[in-house]
């Protein structure tokens, strides 16, 4: 099966990077979130409800959606906020990328094998002003580029395209979804980054690797 990917390019300050991450982050794991399911018997389910709230950021003009789990929110910004972390904290680093995967569990003879089905890319350059108008007009600039970004999600996530099939028995929830939130069921997923101290130079091969630098969470 081929991992369908879609890339996000953007282009923030510094200090706005993981609020501009996290907004398309959560936007997209929104959508790949379901309430609470059980299966009452194959092919009969039993939905719960998913609750949302709106978040605004603090450096970019800009409001986003993400489920309402603690833990999910305290899982993904752990992450991101490592990526946002690397990316400040070295001057000549401009640029990096980070990874969302979406994976399912294969169970084997011998052994169970992960197996991404979907991934996000989000390609980030940073940006530098001398002056209080270049400022403002980055600021708007990543507005738009936020806009954009879900834009194109929210197409993405129209087509018809894979997505696993809901298990028809509680034992195989645990298959496609993270059991370990409270109030909801995301997709299995994955978070992992690579930085880059050229904004031209080709990221490292090893961004490739399903398992090398990921965040797990289970």
């Amino acid at each position: 099966m081929n991992t369908r990917s879609t890339t996000l390019d953007i282009s923030v300050e510094r200090r706005a990077i993981k609020e501009c991450v996290s907004a398309l982050f959560h936007t997209i794991l929104f959508q790949r979130s379901f309430p609470k399911v059980s299966c009452k018997r194959p092919g009969a389910y039993s939905f719960g409800s998913i609750g949302f709230q709106d978040v605004d950021c603090d450096f970019v003009d800009f409001t986003h959606v993400r489920c309402s789990s603690d833990k999910l929110n305290a899982d993904l910004l752990k992450a991101v906020t490592e990526f946002h972390a690397e990316m400040r904290n070295v001057d000549d680093r401009e640029s990096g990328q980070i990874r969302l995967e979406f994976y399912e569990t294969k169970k084997g003879w011998l052994r169970s094998e992960y197996v991404a089905w979907e991934e996000w890319i989000i390609n980030v350059n940073t940006t530098k002003y001398t002056v209080e108008r270049d400022h403002q007009l980055t600021r708007l600039s990543s507005r738009d580029q936020l806009a954009s970004c879900t834009e194109t999600i929210v197409e993405a996530m129209n087509r018809a395209d894979y997505v696993p099939k809901m298990p028809q028995t509680d034992d195989e929830l645990g298959f496609v979804f993270d059991l370990s939130y409270e109030e909801i069921m995301p997709f299995q997923f994955k978070v992992s980054h690579s930085i880059t101290g050229d904004s031209s130079a080709p990221l490292g091969g090893a961004m490739r690797k399903f398992l090398q630098g990921t965040f797990a969470y289970s």
